[in-house]
């Protein structure tokens, strides 16, 4: 006895047989596959030259250092030149009232007569002060020098002093203002503060002849 070879049934909406279109149709439809998405080449590794960039790193911080240390000396060749005029300044006011003086002794003698009256001295324009910061990071504590006090202003404080001997001078730096007000205050209980090294008429050149200067502020 033959085998038969086993069909399949098709059943279609509407209990109708496929035709020979509709086997070609679904013969297609088996044999079709979906299109497969493009591959894309893989990205090429991110490479970097670490040593290159350590490379340059160094050499701008050799470049800023060594421009840092230009400005550093450049600064400190100011505050020289700086120091160097004020010693000028004060050298030359002293010699002009030593002069002055000299014409008062030519004028009228050891001794001015009652009947003649001295020569009215000249008044000069007090010297204008650099304002007080109270919220700068240094403040410089004058105990003996032309107008004791706190002063935020270095270069200020140091023509207050310049020229004077050592004993007439006397300044240092501290932190914070309330650390220099207890210091001075401390200074004044014990009587160390003191006025020196004015001369008439120096108030163009110093500024008034004033002591605590800046301590309640």
């Amino acid at each position: 006895m033959s085998q038969r070879t086993p069909t399949r049934n098709f059943t279609l909406r509407g209990g109708r047989l496929p035709t020979p279109i509709h086997h070609q149709l679904l013969q297609r439809s088996s044999a079709t596959t979906l299109p497969s998405r493009p591959t894309h080449a893989p990205a090429p590794p991110l490479t970097i030259d670490l040593s290159g960039l350590q490379r340059e790193t160094i050499r701008l911080r050799e470049d800023v250092t060594t421009e840092v240390e230009n400005l550093r000396h450049e600064v400190i060749s100011l505050d020289e030149r700086v120091d160097i005029l004020t010693n000028t300044n004060a050298l030359l006011l002293d010699l002009v009232n030593d002069v002055h003086q000299d014409l008062l002794t030519l004028m009228y003698g050891e001794e001015p007569q009652d009947d003649v009256p001295p020569p009215p001295q000249p008044q000069s324009i007090p010297a204008l002060v650099p304002p007080f910061n109270r919220n700068a990071t240094q403040f410089y504590v004058m105990i003996r020098g032309r107008a004791p006090g706190i002063y935020s202003n270095l270069r200020w404080t140091r023509r207050l002093v310049c020229g004077l001997r050592h004993d007439d001078a006397h300044y240092l730096r501290q932190d914070t203002y309330e650390d220099a007000r207890t210091y001075y205050l401390e200074a004044l209980q014990d009587g160390d503060v003191k006025l020196t090294g004015r001369t008439p008429g120096d108030e163009g050149m110093y500024g008034p002849a004033t002591i605590d200067n800046n301590i309640n502020v």
